[in-house]
């Protein structure tokens, strides 16, 4: 069995390396899905920011390990895009991060519950947003699971951040950089 993770990004230059870090460690794959889908008002398709030239270089770094689906048209919806990530065997175990997020602790129970608790299909783990109440959210998966998007009864001592409200403070810093200059 394996541990997979599963990173949907769109324009997440200013956390994206900070969320694979915070991964790359406990997992033994990485798929990252590139896109935004239909019925977003995104501009455009295809990431517009430096993300995938991040996930490039992640990609050389390591070449065994990170899978990247680059997909230039609007993917359907977004269980189309997430869907596209479950490229592994049955019973492998799927951890769901976004490009905007970062594990911040707990990562040790990714291991831990490839052995225990068989009966169970999806896991929960909390999400963190500062100034913001916390939330339980199903982020572990086996992946025949996955497409029902079972309710899960379990919350696993995961903890993941919410990075995004950094990124309009990214975007702020580089728009007074820029008039500065």
């Amino acid at each position: 069995m394996k541990v997979i993770g599963c990173m949907v990004v769109f324009n997440d230059e200013a956390t994206l390396g900070s969320a694979i870090q915070s991964c790359i460690g406990f997992i033994d794959k990485l798929v990252i899905v590139d896109g935004a889908w239909k019925g977003v008002d995104a501009g455009s398709p295809k990431s517009m920011d430096n993300t995938r030239s991040i996930i490039r270089s992640v990609q050389k770094i390591w070449p065994m390990k990170v899978h990247a689906i680059f997909n230039d048209e609007y993917w359907e919806s977004q269980d189309a895009k997430r869907e596209a990530y479950l490229v592994g065997e049955e019973e492998d175990l799927y951890f769901v991060l976004d490009g905007d997020e970062r594990l911040f602790c707990g990562a040790e129970w990714l291991r831990l519950v490839e052995n225990c608790y068989l009966d169970e299909t999806a896991f929960n783990a909390v999400i963190w947003n500062k100034g913001a109440p916390c939330v339980l959210h199903p982020r572990v998966y086996r992946r025949f699971s996955y497409y029902k998007f079972p309710e899960a009864k379990r919350t696993l001592p995961i903890v993941i951040e919410h990075l995004s409200y950094w990124r309009s403070l990214y975007r702020e810093l580089v728009r007074r950089r820029a008039t500065v200059t």
